[in-house]
């Protein structure tokens, strides 16, 4: 799958969208062999119960010398983003009051558990006292600070705000386990999100290039291995040549251009998917095209040497008689050994090395569920 010079994708990191807790170890294992880094929305007084498992990923450390979960604070774009909400909401309070009020939701939904709930401190004090005061939401104390209980569709307008703004602020991409979540935030803007909030939206553009890319990346890792026996050690290692992360999205450009703006979740996701065993395929065809003595070396080129190379070809030259005096037929042995270094080389810089790497490494090949 050749690349266009001018057809790269961005070496961007990704934040995790909209909890601050990560209780899935293997959708964050999974999701850094994707992007160096994960970044996750923490505001400066809330105190994380992260699992012994989760707390390994940020203590190791990434390619780029931070930890390979980051916490992000509450920067001042996210304030400012969430002001310009909050003149939005009181410029249509009528209409969105009829919508999205608490005790709608209340009704609608009947189950407390059933609502959207965001931790106070994520909010701007303006926004989050409009709401509690105008009946937009439902404040609850607990030992781990002051929640507010919303509407599903105000909760991720606010949440989308948030996450959009700190995004655009350092140049990150929005991931999610949530993949109808992930859909609508993905090529939003704060505007867009407001739009969508009162009814006004808009149909599915193209979105941009790197972001299918990166879908299409997470999808491969998701539902192609198990990535379960991985350690932070293990996927930083395989993180610490940039190159190879980079070389393998490249390679996924063309396919990715490939796939539409797919409104409807079901269908777009089984897109993906058809376009994720695609990339699987194609490994696997690079694989059987390596010559077999180059099989258990496929895993990091960098360190066979030719003489290596030369001694496994005369030793497995059986039947084959090399005296001293056999010019001739050291010779030609020696020209077929080139021949296979080159057609090794070749091959060994293929962006599907990354993809072998990462099954070396004991994340096995699985069957994806239908």
């Amino acid at each position: 799958m050749p690349t266009q010079a001018n057809e790269i994708t961005l070496d961007r990191d990704a934040l995790y969208y909209p909890y601050i807790h990560v209780f899935d170890a293997n959708w964050l294992k999974a999701t850094l062999l994707c992007f160096p880094h994960v970044h996750r929305m923490v505001p400066f007084s809330f105190e994380i119960d992260d699992s012994e498992e989760i707390r390994s990923f940020q203590k190791m450390n990434g390619p780029r010398g931070e930890p390979l979960l980051i916490n992000e604070p509450m920067s001042n774009s996210v304030k400012i983003a969430q002001s310009e909400l909050l003149s939005r909401i009181q410029a249509n309070h009528e209409y969105i009051f009829e919508q999205y009020s608490f005790a709608r939701a209340a009704s609608e939904y009947g189950d407390m558990n059933l609502l959207f709930t965001i931790y106070s401190e994520k909010m701007v004090s303006d926004l989050l006292n409009y709401l509690v005061k105008e009946r937009f939401a439902a404040l609850y104390p607990s030992q781990y600070g002051d929640w507010i209980y919303v509407h599903p569709q105000l909760g991720k307008a606010i949440m989308s705000t948030i996450a959009i703004s700190i995004a655009n602020d350092k140049g990150l991409d929005i991931v999610t386990n949530r993949t109808e979540i992930h859909h609508q935030v993905l090529a939003a803007t704060t505007e867009g999100v407001f739009e969508e909030l009162v009814g006004l939206r808009k149909s599915a553009s193209e979105s941009d290039l790197s972001d299918k890319v990166d879908d299409l990346a997470e999808i491969v890792m998701h539902s192609f291995f198990d990535v379960s026996k991985l350690t932070a050690q293990n996927i930083a290692d395989l993180l610490k040549d940039g190159k190879d992360l980079r070389r393998f999205k490249n390679a996924l450009i063309p396919i990715a251009k490939s796939i539409p703006a797919i409104e409807n979740l079901d269908a777009r996701d089984k897109r993906l998917k058809d376009a994720s065993a695609e990339v699987i395929h194609e490994w696997e065809k690079y694989k059987k095209s390596l010559p077999r003595f180059a099989l258990d070396a496929i895993f990091d080129a960098t360190e066979v040497k030719f003489p290596e190379i030369a001694s496994s070809i005369i030793a497995g030259a059986s039947g084959t008689r090399l005296g001293i005096g056999s010019g001739l037929a050291i010779g030609l042995l020696t020209y077929s050994g080139i021949k296979i270094w080159r057609r090794f080389r070749e091959q060994s810089t293929s962006p599907f090395q990354y993809l072998s790497r990462i099954e070396k490494y004991g994340a096995t090949l699985t069957i994806p569920r239908a």
